[in-house]
């Protein structure tokens, strides 16, 4: 099974992963697609040296600087300087920008001409630049604006386009009659009334729509981040499997994107060591939540610790009683548990978990293991683990934890910050 994923911060809000597994079935590929929360472009690059992925699509705010990441960078999203989609292909990393085909196609299906036609971008980042690239390649006349004016201005001499400034928004928008708001602000970025009747309007946050409720009280041609979506996904799933996925697809995606389930458990899952049982008690208090850990539960119900009870009854038997406990935990609510580092290997118990929690995968790099299990009682690790048995272990593990979680963060920082993470991505969703 191969296994993609989606990168960014924020990150849980993405709906990418939805989209990818959906297709994925559509078209009878064998994947799985999950969120990365990274805090920074060294923290991609360590998921990458794990081996776990076979690609990444790159969001908000890590769009320009991943141009770092790749060996090879498709010559649009090179003049784009920003890329959005990453195909790792043997030891070749290969960047591409999907987001200029997703807001291109969208325009073309929506009957949008562009071609001689007055187009104003808002917004420098990566969706700016990727919309200022489609409108070009349609033969719109492009102008932007950015709030940052030098970041604006570098954008602008990069993409060969006019820059105006932030303060002469308001003129700008009277002479372009096409609109792509491509800044990260959750408001409209100016007074309703400086918009146009006519003027044709596209938010690039399918999520909060900032410009919607104004744009249609002024009468304006309204399109929804949710094409531009849909769209760039189907160009990253062609590039991720060779294949092209067609139109019908997009009615399907557009039903299955409105069902997302929200859940009221979190599931902590990785391996030994990863500090699943220092977190959940900090994490569930940050979100007023109880807190269980199965392992311990396990030691009550069995009154032996874990190793004792491997050594008497075996594997087989300890993950038969760790299957019950799942099942009984699995009709838990406003509950952090804290699971055994093999509890995803059952297939039951990974359906259990994905169905009715949120699952978080704390990841470390294998040699950050070691000081942590070193001298514990670990039954599958023997009594002195070294790299080469931990790395053979984790290369069989890493695989599980990514297809079960819903959401990948690097647990090396304190765990109150971790927490805050977690309970700011997954809060919105509880």
């Amino acid at each position: 099974m191969k296994l993609f994923a989606v990168a960014g911060k924020p990150v849980f809000h993405s709906l990418s992963p939805e989209l990818h597994n959906h297709l994925a079935s559509i078209y009878g590929k064998e994947i799985s697609y999950t969120r990365l929360r990274v805090e920074n472009i060294n923290e991609i690059q360590l998921f990458l040296q794990a081996g776990i992925f076979s690609g990444l699509n790159i969001t908000a705010p890590w769009k320009e600087k991943s141009l770092a990441l790749a060996d090879w960078i498709d010559p649009e999203a090179s003049f784009a300087s920003a890329i959005n989609t990453l195909l790792f292909e043997g030891s070749r990393k290969k960047a591409f920008n999907t987001d200029i085909d997703g807001v291109e196609n969208s325009l073309v299906s929506a009957g949008i001409r562009v071609r001689e036609r007055s187009c104003l971008v808002l917004g420098a980042g990566g969706a700016g630049r990727a919309a200022i690239r489609a409108l070009q390649r349609m033969g719109g006349r492009v102008t932007m604006a950015n709030r940052t004016h030098e970041r604006g201005r570098v954008a602008a001499e990069k993409l060969g386009c006019r820059q105006v400034p932030w303060t002469k928004l308001r003129p700008a928008l009277l002479n372009n009659s096409l609109l792509i708001n491509a800044t990260p602000a959750a408001q409209p970025p100016f007074p309703e009334s400086w918009l146009n009747a006519g003027t044709t309007v596209f938010d690039a946050d399918y999520r909060l729509r900032p410009l919607e409720a104004p744009a249609r009280k002024r009468k304006c041609i309204y399109l929804a981040g949710d094409e531009w979506l849909f769209r760039q996904g189907l160009a990253a799933f062609s590039h991720f499997h060779k294949c092209a996925p067609h139109g019908e697809a997009l009615q399907a995606l557009r039903t299955v994107l409105k069902k997302r389930k929200k859940k009221r458990t979190i599931s902590l899952v990785g391996f030994m060591g990863c500090g699943k049982s220092t977190l959940a008690p900090v994490l569930a208090k940050q979100l007023g939540y109880a807190c269980l850990d199965a392992d311990a539960i396990l030691v009550e119900r069995t009154g032996t610790c874990i190793s004792s009870f491997f050594r008497r009854h075996g594997e087989r038997a300890f993950r038969r009683l760790e299957r019950e406990i799942a099942i009984e935990l699995s009709r838990r609510e406003h509950t952090v548990i804290a699971w055994g580092g093999g509890v995803v290997l059952d297939p039951e118990c990974r359906s259990l978990l994905r169905r009715n929690s949120h699952v978080v995968w704390l990841f470390l790099p294998t040699e950050n293991f070691l000081p942590r299990i070193c001298g514990g009682k670990r039954p599958l690790l023997g009594g002195n683990p070294n790299v080469e048995t931990l790395r053979k272990l984790l290369e069989q593990r890493n695989p599980v934890y990514a297809r079960s979680a819903d959401l990948v963060l690097l647990n090396d920082k304190h765990p109150e910050e971790v927490a805050r993470v977690i309970a700011d991505e997954i809060g919105p969703y509880v």
